[in-house]
């Protein structure tokens, strides 16, 4: 948990002041190694900081939730009575990532690029810190475990209008991620893809009241 609070810390202060950026809000579906590559839920919210128009900073917390149960096998008791043995999971995993993006201006001469462009290519890297809330029942029995280590992720994605007048984006985006979260001798592959939509907002009050 101080690892957690540390790096959130980071990411606020990497935040200030809000109204200079725009802000990504995305749902979607990821797989997960360790979940057997079972999709499930996946959320994030990014903070884009333009350096230019080409080259964007993107601190991101995301949240991705695994659901599922598998059947381990049967116990027979003295009377032949067959019991099927199951194990329920759910797996909360929080990603906190700092990304690199680069943008494709699809033209326009503007600073930001074209306030008319109706597409934006884009690609990336990132790196951070993850942790994992592993909540299983079997048998009556619950246990928790909580994991944390390093992530990294690759993706590639679009902003799109469907107006050129239009003040809202939306985006598709899809990528990998890597890396292992561990706990003593426990440890969970958090590798699998993922993909997601959603909308971005401008918090550059100024910028957004100049372009009406």
């Amino acid at each position: 948990m101080k690892k957690f609070t540390k790096f959130a810390a980071v990411l606020a202060a990497m935040t200030v002041p809000l109204y200079a950026g725009t802000l990504d809000v995305k749902l979607g579906a990821a797989s997960q190694k360790s979940a057997g590559d079972r999709a499930g839920l996946n959320a994030a919210l990014a903070y884009n900081l333009s350096i230019d128009r080409y080259f964007t900073v993107a601190p991101e917390i995301g949240f991705n939730w695994h659901s599922y149960s598998e059947t381990l096998g049967a116990n027979t008791s003295g009377n032949l009575t067959t019991t099927t043995v199951t194990s329920k999971t759910n797996r909360y995993y929080i990603p906190a990532i700092i990304n690199a993006k680069v943008m494709i201006p699809m033209g326009g001469n503007s600073e930001w690029g074209s306030a008319s462009s109706m597409i934006t290519p884009y690609f990336g890297i990132g790196g951070g810190y993850s942790w994992m809330f592993n909540n299983t029942e079997q048998s009556g029995t619950k246990t928790s475990i909580d994991l944390d280590g390093l992530v990294y992720q690759a993706f590639v994605g679009t902003y799109f209008k469907i107006a050129e007048d239009s003040a809202v984006e939306f985006l598709v985006e899809a990528g990998y991620r890597g890396g292992k979260v561990e706990r003593g001798n426990a440890q969970a592959d958090i590798a699998g893809w993922f993909a997601m939509g959603g909308v971005k907002f401008n918090l550059d009050m100024g910028q957004a009241a100049s372009s009406w």
